[in-house]
């Protein structure tokens, strides 16, 4: 049981330290497409996969 316990957190870990990285990456695109200011949120929010919100924030982030 110990084995199968360890399996799946280091599974449940890998897992997750994944979608950390695929979030971050969109992030960044998103940040450089924000930079460029020729993109809506909403085509932002598409082609990254974030919500318009999550865009949104990364906007007043990035100009505040």
């Amino acid at each position: 049981m110990d084995i199968m316990t360890a399996l799946f957190d280091e599974e449940e870990v890998s897992r997750r330290y994944h979608l950390r990285i695929k979030r971050e990456q969109s992030e960044t695109i998103a940040k450089n497409m924000l930079a460029k200011g020729r993109i809506s949120v909403d085509e932002i929010s598409e082609y990254t996969g974030l919500s318009e919100a999550e865009v949104k924030q990364l906007a007043k982030l990035e100009f505040a």
